[in-house]
């Protein structure tokens, strides 16, 4: 009975490092990925700014067609 109860806290005391480590794992991604998006240069705008868009070049609204055929 001994060695029942010896288990039971092993994997109750595995189960709560496991999920510490996960818990510090997942912070230590969202540090480091809001870290990266500080690097990225914002466009400085102002009061009453326009978005110009060039509309001379060809918009592709659909994925390019393959000519494979299977037969």
């Amino acid at each position: 009975m001994r060695n029942f109860f010896k288990s039971v806290l092993a994997n109750i005391v595995a189960f709560f490092i496991i999920g510490f480590v996960g818990f510090l794992s997942l912070i230590l991604i969202i540090v480091i990925a809001s870290m990266s998006g500080q690097q990225e240069e914002s466009a400085n705008l102002t009061k009453n700014s326009v978005l110009t868009l060039d509309l001379k070049t060809n918009i592709i609204d659909g994925p390019a067609e393959d000519n494979v055929s299977f037969s």
